[in-house]
């Protein structure tokens, strides 16, 4: 699976409850939590505040999101 992107990448820090976290590669700053969200029954991010995100970004986070679904079927 694909952790590492251009400008970001994706880190396991809980793998019983199926948490993640995105990270800023050049600062190594936590931008978002992503964890599996039963009511949707899909992986989401929740963004911490005050951090913006380009469209290349927001298509790497999507592509990451993606591969973890498919994973979890």
């Amino acid at each position: 699976m694909k952790t590492r992107y251009k400008y970001i990448y994706f880190e396991e820090v809980a793998p019983k409850a199926d948490r993640w976290e995105c990270n800023n590669k050049k600062t190594k700053k936590v931008m978002g939590v992503i964890e599996y969200w039963q009511g949707w029954g899909q992986y989401i991010i929740e963004f911490k505040e005050g951090y913006v995100f380009s469209i290349d970004c927001l298509n790497d986070i999507a592509d990451f999101l993606g591969q973890l679904n498919k994973n979890k079927k």
